[in-house]
C-alpha cells in the first residue's frame, strides 16, 4: 500500500488509507484528494479566484518550448499531416476504382 501513496504523493496527491471490518471481512478503500490545484482553508468551499490562482501555479510548471523548436515541431506536424492526407486520398481513391470496377 505504501507503494500506491507515494506514486500518488508525487503527482501531488494525498491518498488515505481507511480499514474497517464490515460482516467479518476486512474491506480496504481509499480516498484522494488533490493537493495542487483547487486546495483551500475552506472545506468545500473554494471560490473562483482560487481556481484561477491554481491554473496561474500550474501555468508555471509547464516547460514552454523556444521558439526554434517550436517552429521544428509544427513543420514536422503540418508535413505528416499533408503526407497522411495524400495516403488516404491515395487508398480512397484505389478502393473506389476497385469497387466500381467490380460493380460494372
Amino acid at each position: 500500500m505504501q507503494i500506491l501513496q507515494d506514486s500518488h504523493n508525487a503527482q501531488g496527491n494525498e491518498v488515505i488509507l481507511n480499514e474497517k471490518t464490515v460482516s467479518g471481512r476486512q474491506v480496504f478503500s481509499f480516498i484522494e484528494r488533490s493537493l495542487v490545484m483547487g486546495d483551500s482553508p475552506k472545506a468545500g468551499k473554494s471560490g473562483i479566484k482560487d481556481f484561477f490562482k491554481g491554473v496561474k501555479t500550474e501555468f508555471k510548471k509547464i516547460s514552454w518550448p523556444d521558439s526554434a523548436t517550436l517552429l521544428k515541431q509544427s513543420v514536422v506536424v503540418i508535413t505528416i499531416s499533408i503526407v497522411l492526407g495524400l495516403l488516404i486520398t491515395l487508398m480512397d481513391t484505389v478502393i473506389q476504382y476497385g469497387v466500381n470496377l467490380l460493380t460494372m
